[in-house]
């Protein structure tokens, strides 16, 4: 796990070189152990390896051609002619010896990269590509992602399982490729400003470095009216782009510029067909377990994150059996380590669920307990790491969570993240099966299932039918719904009329999207999975665990065998008798404790919400209203603070009206 910078001019020289160096200075809690730079100029087909001030001096000087000859604090980097300048900074996970240091190069010195990720199947690439004729010098998947590429050229990424952001200097057909894992659970951020100059990096604020950006006001817009986030390759700030999962970049040095998705799952939608229950509940078991075992593959110490919800306890125990039957994992140790956001309130606490696993299983279980004045205490910081707006104040019981495995020397977290997507773990879920079940005239199957949803969710007909009424009206009468609230509820008047107005044709877009998803519970599942539900949580769970230079493994969001399998089958296995993640139920149930594997409620990294919203507000009520935005109407949104302090209920949406203030505060004083 690292980060990446880098700049390319397209028709001259790069003017201030030690730019990459404040770029990278900004990234090192993501690779505190190392620091590495490239400078090439492509007029004269010449480049140099550069070292800083936190390289190691194990990596200096050394006979590989990648170790750095060079130092960036010198003066002659700083008036060396580049038109393209790559930087790295490093998280030792796979070979800590010097030879993983980056950017990295092949034999030939011809194929460069810096790279950002896990390539999790490298050892099996390493030793097809070992047939092939190709040699290493390394342990690392760095290595084996240089030779991949020039030996399947940029269709290389197909070939990949795990989570990747990496840039590649190819000096054979001098071009740069860039490419981002399908998924999206590392970050690659990047900006083509007047198409003079692309820049790119692993998180904004190393691009803000250069870029000094306006703010992005119809993200804002989304953010607040439509509570999305992530869900486009624009961010919070203009010029400034994402790219998108499943996406790759190549550019060359006379500015073209192409983006190119390289991977879908529409023919696993088209081909959802009948299965064995059984037979495919034990392929999901053994999918799930390879995942997991390939996840393991580590030179330093694994822990795991347990919130003891189905997905993270999936995890935990398979952990276990692999503990159980290959004996001790070195990356493991004997016993795992797992990590817990707890409470005092019974409504938020998991406790007692993470016992019931631990009196199972074998494991060294922690716990943290955030309270509101921790929150209030760290919240700005959690919004400067977060680089944009985020959705709820759970991201600070992640935030300490990850605070707790790095106080316990742990480097790398597994995590459940993508189980819900992947699945259909949310209660919107079911409503949408429900959709499909009428449309597909399959009356019996829908009442069945409503009936046994009742049930399962302790609901009423009444309020799954108005669940129903609401998606249905998001789908087709959003517009005006949000038009007439702007006059009536306080969490949409509290917005500028000129603001909200203006980016209204906004909503566009998202209906569409609602529409075609809202009769098929796959198209869902796959919307939300690919740039939609899961991929602001994947930033979220980058930002917490790098900024304690932690890296997070995510078993359900980047296996591209079980996601393909799993979203190939059909909306039955899925939901079924009331139970949402049916089928995982059934992989999981013959090593999970019965009440968690067919357990009926849901939380995950919860917080008393309301509670720390109300405590900031009182201890931080001056410093949220001096704020001037062209979002709010501040003599509303004063209105809703004072109302929050009389302890008077929360609108849905005060968070956000929250940490938009704290995060338009913190660009002003940045």
């Amino acid at each position: 796990m690292c980060g990446i910078t880098g700049i390319v001019k397209f028709d001259s020289y790069i003017d201030e070189p030690l730019k990459i160096v404040e770029m990278n200075n900004l990234l090192r809690h993501r690779g505190p152990d190392d620091e590495g730079y490239l400078s090439y100029n492509s007029k004269s087909n010449s480049l140099k390896i550069w070292g800083g001030k936190e390289t190691p001096s194990s990596i200096w000087n050394r006979d590989y051609q990648y170790s750095p000859k060079g130092n960036v604090n010198d003066e002659s980097f700083s008036k060396g002619n580049s038109t393209l300048l790559l930087g790295h900074r490093r998280l030792s996970i796979l070979d800590l010896s010097p030879l993983g240091h980056q950017p990295m190069c092949d034999k030939e010195g011809r194929i460069w990269i810096v790279l950002n990720g896990e390539i999790y199947n490298y050892i099996e690439l390493k030793e097809e590509l070992i047939t092939l004729g190709y040699e290493f010098i390394s342990k690392t998947d760095t290595e084996v992602v240089i030779n991949s590429y020039k030996h399947w050229g940029e269709d290389c990424v197909q070939k990949f399982n795990g989570m990747w952001a990496f840039a590649i200097l190819d000096l054979n057909n001098k071009v740069v490729f860039c490419s981002r894992d399908r998924t999206g659970v590392k970050p690659f951020y990047y900006s083509l400003k007047n198409r003079d100059f692309f820049t790119f990096g692993s998180e904004i604020k190393a691009l803000r470095q250069i870029l000094k950006p306006a703010v992005n006001n119809g993200i804002a817009w989304d953010y607040l009216v439509l509570k999305r986030t992530n869900h486009t390759e624009e961010t919070f700030y203009c010029e400034i782009k994402e790219l998108l999962p499943a996406h790759s970049i190549k550019c060359n040095f006379d500015g073209d510029f192409n983006i190119k998705k390289y991977w879908s799952l529409n023919d696993q939608l088209k081909n959802c067909e009948n299965r064995d229950t059984e037979r495919e509940s034990e392929r999901v078991y053994e999918l799930i377990k390879n995942s997991v075992k390939l996840r393991l593959r580590s030179d330093v110490k694994i822990g795991s994150c347990l919130s003891g919800g189905l997905d993270s306890s999936t995890i935990v125990s398979l952990v276990s059996e692999i503990l159980r039957k290959d004996g001790e994992v070195k990356s493991v140790g004997d016993v795992q380590k797992t990590f817990t956001s707890s409470f005092e309130d019974d409504k938020y606490d998991e406790r007692k669920y993470v016992k019931e696993l631990s009196s199972k299983f074998k494991i060294d279980d922690h716990y943290i307990f955030p309270t509101k004045e921790e929150f209030a205490n760290d919240v700005e910081n959690l919004v400067k790491i977060q680089d944009e707006p985020f959705s709820s104040t759970s991201i600070y019981a992640q935030y300490r969570v990850m605070k707790k495995a790095k106080e316990e020397n742990i480097k790398v977290l597994l995590d459940g993240q993508g189980g819900d997507e992947l699945f259909g773990g949310y209660f919107n879920y079911q409503i949408v099966y429900l959709f499909e079940l009428l449309k597909e005239n399959q009356f019996k199957t829908f009442v069945n299932e409503l009936k046994d949803s009742k049930r399962i969710n302790n609901l009423g007909y009444s309020s799954h039918l108005k669940r129903m009424i609401i998606e249905l009206a998001k789908g087709y009468f959003l517009k005006p719904a949000l038009y007439s609230s702007r006059f009536i509820f306080d969490e949409v008047k509290v917005l500028n009329r000129d603001f909200f107005f203006s980016h209204l044709h906004r909503i566009e877009n998202f209906i569409d999207r609602r529409r075609e998803s809202l009769f098929s519970l796959n198209h869902k599942l796959r919307n939300d999975f690919t740039i939609g539900q899961l991929t602001p949580l994947l930033r979220y769970e980058d930002r917490n665990s790098m900024a304690f230079s932690i890296e997070a493994r995510t078993p359900f969001s980047d296996d591209v065998g079980l996601i393909e399998e799993v979203m190939s089958l059909p909306p039955e296995m899925k939901i079924r008798n009331g139970f949402r993640k049916y089928i995982l139920r059934k992989a999981m149930n013959k090593i999970l404790p019965e009440a968690i594997c067919w357990r009926k409620d849901k939380m995950g990294f919860v917080t008393p919400e309301n509670n720390w919203i109300a405590y900031l507000v009182q201890t931080c009520h001056q410093y949220l209203t001096d704020s001037q935005s062209i979002f709010l109407n501040k003599v509303v949104f004063e209105s809703l603070l004072k109302k929050v302090e009389a302890g008077k209920e929360l609108p849905d949406n005060m968070w956000r009206l929250l940490n938009i203030v704290l995060w338009k505060n913190l660009q002003r004083r940045n």
